[in-house]
């Protein structure tokens, strides 16, 4: 009997010890690489018919990569990153599955890969997945080198994956990159981005920084200000009182953000501003006002 579960425990032990994956379903264990190589095969096999039902699987296929972390699945995700020729929604799909399985030869290979496209919309998802779960040296990069980054485009994604979702550790870097840039009209986005970034950090401590780029000649910086300061507490004085104004804005974008900000925290404190918006000449404003009062009266 002794021996008998001596010889299951070793059993479990190298089966929990193996690199393996599920298939579709199936009760059969696999090799990582030998799953990844029978996804990868399919989804070439299915591209040369390409029916609704196959793009559809051929999307589930680039999904489920992301599960097996090898190799094969990395160069294939790559592969069709790079290629001009592959479908947007097939590149946006790669994109998301090596966020969260690149390793640093990988994630490299993702980063000069978006270089060369030249895609504003890949950057933007890049942003977007950096905030996500990503893999080591995906969350290491943006916690870091990120923001010294020689392309502009790939330091405003480091940035959005940052005001999506803070890291305390790069507190003075985004301090320093968005004074530097704030004074700049050619870096005013890389400012935006900047301060967009440190606002999520600080959160209630960024009141002041918020309270001088309320003023700034520039409306995207005035933008942040107003999507920012109705979240301020205390939100008093100043910060009411700079809220007021920025509804009062030149620029229709920052109008409407203010608005729409006061309504999603429920400021009753410029309740008398938001009615003022209910004349406004464009249709937008007026509706951000009026569901923003609607907040405030808790209909």
């Amino acid at each position: 009997m002794k021996i008998l579960r001596l010889v299951l425990l070793l059993l479990g032990v190298v089966l929990l010890a193996a690199p393996t994956v599920r298939g579709d379903g199936g009760t059969g264990v696999t090799s990582v690489d030998a799953w990844a190589r029978e996804r990868v095969d399919e989804f070439e096999e299915l591209g040369e018919k390409p029916t609704l039902k196959n793009r559809k699987r051929r999307m589930a296929i680039l999904k489920e990569l992301e599960r097996a972390p090898c190799r094969t699945s990395q160069r294939c995700l790559l592969g069709l990153l790079k290629r001009r020729s592959t479908p947007g929604d097939h590149r946006l799909f790669s994109l998301r599955s090596l966020m969260k399985i690149a390793d640093e030869k990988t994630f490299q290979g993702v980063l000069a890969a978006l270089g060369k496209a030249k895609d504003p919309t890949l950057w933007t998802a890049l942003g977007d997945y950096l905030a996500g779960d990503p893999s080591g040296p995906a969350q290491a990069w943006r916690a870091g080198p990120g923001l010294d980054a020689r392309s502009s485009e790939a330091v405003r994604a480091c940035l959005a994956s940052l005001a999506a979702k803070p890291v305390r550790e790069t507190k003075d870097r985004l301090a320093a990159l968005y004074a530097s840039s704030a004074g700049k009209e050619k870096e005013v986005e890389l400012a935006h981005a900047a301060l967009g970034a440190l606002a999520s950090l600080l959160r209630d401590a960024a009141g002041a920084l918020l309270l001088e780029a309320a003023g700034h000649p520039d409306w995207r910086l005035r933008l942040v200000a107003a999507e920012r300061l109705p979240s301020i507490e205390p939100f008093e004085g100043d910060v009411a009182q700079a809220v007021r104004t920025l509804m009062q804005d030149e620029s229709t974008t920052v109008r409407q953000a203010a608005a729409s900000a006061c309504g999603a925290h429920k400021r009753s404190a410029v309740a008398e501003a938001l009615a003022g918006l209910l004349g406004d000449p464009r249709a937008r404003t007026r509706h951000e006002a009026n569901r923003a009062l609607v907040a405030i009266r808790g209909e």
